[in-house]
């Protein structure tokens, strides 16, 4: 566990240590979930845009499609985490 600080510019960062941990590296995308009061980071794969791209690429875009194939990738990623 490690406690951070918000800036000025509401951003936090996140520690060597974790940062380690969860092999997090400059520019990976990190899904961000509020619960309650508490809030959920997960770290998202570094090639999800194409997983995005492959599994709707004869879906019209929009923003509620876009929201729904990330709910759908980070429900994977999660159940792949927890095996």
């Amino acid at each position: 566990m490690t406690i951070v600080e918000v800036d000025k510019n509401y951003r936090i960062v996140i520690s060597k240590e974790i940062r380690k941990m969860l092999s997090i590296k400059p520019g990976q995308k990190i899904y961000l979930l509020a619960a309650g009061d508490k809030i959920i980071l997960m770290p998202l794969p570094g090639n999800i845009d194409e997983k995005l791209d492959k599994l709707s690429s004869d879906i019209e875009w929009n923003r509620n499609v876009r929201e729904s194939l990330e709910q759908f990738l980070i429900s994977k990623s999660v159940k792949n985490t927890d095996e």
